[in-house]
């Protein structure tokens, strides 16, 4: 474990000049779906206010963007907070101070935008209510019609005067100007905030990773399980560089059971065969060793040149639907439910659900509220279970919870692809095309239009 909070910490910067070893503390996990009842600490106390103001003012822009991107799925109450949380509540008041900032820089902009308009309105920009400039006097404007501008000579007057002319042309000029320093001050700030909230979502998901590592290191099994992968661990930066690139709020979670000894226990990647997770996802990091190795099971990271069968059929499909990560990305995530391989003293792979029944529910148990955190955490309204263990998992999980927000999620279930599936090697792809389509959620897959 200390591998990867020192790892996680370090090289993804989510804590900056904080001790990492006392950072799993810090958050409360219990409070991601209720309000947090605890007050910021006495430095913090004096921008709660600002702070909830500020959080509420997002989540709520949020779950409208939410609404309006993914039509019939519906809002729920359930917000992400991290109680006790400094670093998080650091990072959105810097932002909140730099919005500020920009803003007070901008009120000079606006008082000569303003003037600017002034000058305009009071010459160019109603053509009816143009000033004569031949009246010497401050006589009231005179009202003009279509008609009258069309054989009247007062706009071809007004612009013949240079004096006229470069006051327009200086007013037209400042006002673009504006528009563009505006337009660029907006954008900065939607950018920052959109990086900052997506920060936060991939601490957030990281950290229940590791507070799942720490317990599941409590789970002692039987004589059976000789051989325990967990490349959270040893393969802890190129997966961390997986959720921070790929992760953050999205409609559709894609939920495996845990990993193959030649997909993600290779490479910290969810279904991951190397050709896809290096050269499609574009993932690096490097890749250590697990403390007890099993010869013939040897990781080899990156490097390894062993095809992963499920995990080939799974991104290869979705290679072929989406075309790019980032069109798969855009509403839908990656995830297995058990980070741990399982092998037997000769090498065989043992899923889950092929354990004890007592280490099973242990296992299960901890695995259970690890998922929903995650799922909580990137506000998942759709989860498209890949196999029955993941189906079976997940519904038990979202009914145990007790709440509407579990309640309105949606659970959709597809073939798995392992080769171990009969069905799967008679035509995964086909099937799984049939059963998107069926089910809505090849919409989310394809590009509009």
């Amino acid at each position: 474990m200390d591998q990867y909070f020192h790892g996680v910490g370090a090289k993804r910067q989510f804590h900056r000049d904080c001790d990492i070893s006392s950072v799993p503390g810090a958050i409360d996990f219990a409070s991601f779906s209720q309000l947090a009842s605890q007050q910021a600490v006495t430095k913090q106390a004096a921008l709660a206010g600002v702070m909830q103001e500020y959080m509420d003012d997002r989540w709520k822009d949020r779950q409208v963007g939410s609404a309006a991107v993914f039509p019939g799925s519906a809002p729920t109450s359930s917000r992400v907070l991290y109680n006790n949380n400094d670093e998080m509540a650091q990072a959105a008041h810097s932002l909140l101070m730099a919005q500020h900032s920009v803003a007070a820089d901008l009120d000079a902009v606006a008082a000569a935008q303003a003037a600017s308009r002034n000058f305009m309105s009071a010459h160019i920009a109603d053509p009816l209510t143009l000033s004569h400039p031949h009246d010497a006097d401050d006589s009231p404007k005179e009202h003009l019609t279509e008609d009258d501008l069309a054989h009247d000579n007062v706009v071809a007057n007004f612009l013949s005067n240079p004096q006229n002319q470069q006051q327009l042309e200086a007013a037209l000029d400042l006002h673009q100007q504006q528009q563009e320093l505006i337009g660029s001050a907006d954008s900065t700030i939607a950018e920052n905030e959109e990086d900052s909230f997506n920060a936060q979502i991939v601490q957030a998901f990281l950290w229940i990773e590791a507070k799942l590592c720490a317990k599941l290191k409590c789970v002692k099994f039987s004589d059976k399980v000789e051989y325990v992968y967990n490349p959270l661990e040893y393969a802890s930066d190129p997966h961390a560089h997986y959720v921070s690139k790929y992760s953050g709020t999205k409609a559709v979670l894609f939920l495996g059971m845990n990993p193959g000894p030649y997909g993600m226990a290779q490479n910290g990647v969810p279904f991951g065969d190397t050709r896809y997770v290096r050269d499609w996802l574009k993932i690096t990091g490097a890749v250590h060793h697990p403390p007890h190795e099993h010869p013939r099971r040897i990781v080899q990271g990156l490097d390894c040149t062993r095809s992963e069968v499920s995990g080939a059929r799974f991104w290869g499909f979705i290679a072929k639907i989406c075309g790019t990560p980032e069109q798969f990305f855009r509403h839908c995530f990656v995830h297995n439910y058990c980070p741990l391989t399982f092998m037997t003293k000769s090498g065989k792979n043992i899923i889950p659900a092929a354990l004890p029944a007592t280490e099973r529910r242990n296992l299960e148990a901890i695995c259970d509220e690890a998922l929903l955190q995650c799922i909580r955490v990137i506000r998942a309204q759709i989860i498209v279970a890949i196999g029955k263990y993941a189906a079976d998992r997940v519904t038990c999980v979202l009914q145990s919870a007790g709440d509407e927000s579990a309640a309105s999620i949606r659970i959709v279930r597809i073939l798995h692809p392992s080769p171990a599936s009969p069905q799967a090697n008679r035509g995964w792809e086909e099937v799984v095309t049939q059963q998107l389509q069926e089910s809505g959620i090849i919409q989310y897959l394809q590009s509009p239009g």
